[in-house]
């Protein structure tokens, strides 16, 4: 008896596991998952193993899980060359908790009918082309803790019922078209984390009701077109440890209230039109990386900065500041100053301490606020003791304004000669290079020769020449020797 008993026990074990591999999903998402397939060109995928498999294999097939092996349960298909739209069939995957197809070619709009998709937790499709609003009716997943949208052609405003999405944790729509404000609603949003909007259009002020993203460890905002003072309300982010608020239209001071932030590592205020001192208080911090060029910030460079041994990347170029290098520097990666009005080291041997040391040209206070001379700017990869790069921020050639790159280039057919690369030339647009009367950099097309003229160089006014070369070894390169 007992062994017809174990008979009948194993035979049921085997039936179990059997039912179980092929297990058969609601006929609903099958079709569904079909339609994503169709609709995204699944044949061109680059992983696309078991897909449109007998019935019961759908749980099988490339990037789906399912619940229990009878419902979709996440379908993650990131960098998987899907190109097409989203079908609206997905919205009949009733179970799924992660819908994940990021770094796609996507396009269309986002199908309200994911907003039938009540259990899902993660949505995440960035990097894609996709166009139109943000829906609205997002706001109804209730279940939602990380929606990543960024990097795609969304237009028009952030949705207010986001903000009703109470466990909301990451929240990426940066790198769209995206215009408005913040909307208030948004600041409800305790959990959140992360918030990152940079590389819109939005406007107005810095909400200082950001105060209230008790939780918030990250705040990107820049590239956008936020204007009026940096709030000092932001100093009460206790948890905040990157604040990039850079290439926006910001003014006023840099609020000592920051330094209160006592987990900040980033700290990222650049080109924006900020005026008044560096605040001594931001020694405090334990800062990794502290750009704060492209403004109007006067005064000395605090000394206070360099005390915490934490600071290895410091930007303060194209500012108005005045004084020495403080020596508490000399251990920093990367110290980029050109552009100020600085009569650089308080220590001659700090020079030899810095790994990576942007000078350029420290003769620039009156033209800088005279709109006329253009810096040059010099980066030595290790300090004075190899050749270094050159980039020119505008340059006018043939009536067209560019940008120019060149990298330095070891001639081995001329080992003590001086040699740069075109790296890159760039049209600025909407940019007209003044003419003065001792312009810094011109080129002359017909001897394809680059002129420096009387360029600050470790308090030293220097006069160079560049002229085209033809590198043997790379016909299609564009090449630069020094001409004595």
């Amino acid at each position: 008896m007992f062994k017809t008993i174990n008979h009948t026990l194993f035979c049921l074990l085997i039936f179990y596991y059997a039912s179980s591999a092929n297990a058969v999903i609601p006929i609903a998402e099958r079709n569904a998952l079909i339609a994503l397939y169709n609709s995204t060109q699944g044949a061109k995928w680059v992983k696309n193993n078991g897909w449109k498999g007998a019935v019961g294999t759908e749980c099988q097939w490339q990037g789906v899980s399912c619940l229990n092996n009878n419902q979709v349960s996440i379908l993650s298909l990131d960098e998987n060359n899907l190109k097409g739209i989203i079908p609206q069939e997905l919205g009949q995957l009733s179970k799924l908790k992660s819908l994940s197809l990021g770094t796609n070619q996507l396009s269309g709009t986002i199908p309200k009918a994911l907003m039938q998709l009540s259990q899902l937790k993660t949505l995440d499709l960035r990097k894609n082309q996709l166009s139109g609003t943000i829906p609205a009716e997002l706001g109804q997943l209730s279940q939602l803790d990380w929606l990543s949208l960024h990097r795609n052609q969304l237009t028009g405003t952030i949705p207010k019922e986001l903000g009703q999405l109470s466990l909301l944790k990451v929240l990426f729509l940066g790198g769209n078209k995206l215009k408005g404000t913040i909307p208030k609603p948004l600041f409800q949003l305790n959990k959140l984390k992360t918030l990152d909007l940079r590389d819109n259009q939005l406007s107005g002020f810095v909400p200082k009701e950001l105060r209230q993203l008790v939780n918030l460890t990250t705040l990107i905002l820049d590239h956008n077109q936020f204007s009026g003072t940096i709030p000092s309300e932001l100093g009460q982010l206790n948890q905040l440890e990157w604040l990039y608020l850079g290439q926006n239209l910001l003014s006023g001071t840099i609020p000592k209230e920051l330094a209160k932030i006592s987990h900040l590592k980033r700290l990222f205020l650049g080109n924006n039109q900020l005026t008044g001192s560096i605040p001594n208080e931001l020694g405090q911090l334990r800062l990794r990386y502290l750009f704060l060029h492209g403004n109007r910030l006067s005064g000395t460079i605090p000394k206070e900065l360099g005390l915490s041994g934490s600071l290895e990347f410091l930007k303060l170029d194209g500012n108005l500041l005045s004084g020495t290098i403080p020596k508490e520097l000399r251990g920093l990666k990367e110290l980029s100053i050109f552009s100020n009005c600085l009569s650089l080291l308080d220590d001659e041997s700090t020079i030899d301490i810095l790994n990576n040391l942007d000078i350029g040209n420290q003769d620039m206070c009156e033209s800088f606020s005279k709109q006329k001379n253009i810096p040059v700017v010099f980066t030595y990869p290790n300090a004075f003791h190899s050749i270094f790069w050159i980039d020119i921020p505008l340059i006018s050639v043939s009536g067209k304004s560019y940008k120019v790159s060149l990298s330095p280039y070891k001639n081995p057919l001329d080992t003590q000669g001086f040699y740069w690369k075109l790296n890159s030339l760039d049209v600025v647009k909407n940019v007209t290079l003044e003419q003065s009367n001792n312009p810094v950099v011109t080129y002359n097309p017909q001897t394809a020769e680059l002129n420096f003229n009387q360029i600050a160089l470790r308090n030293q006014l220097i006069t160079a020449k560049l002229k085209a070369y033809k590198n043997p070894g790379d016909a299609k390169g564009t090449y630069f020797r020094y001409v004595p």
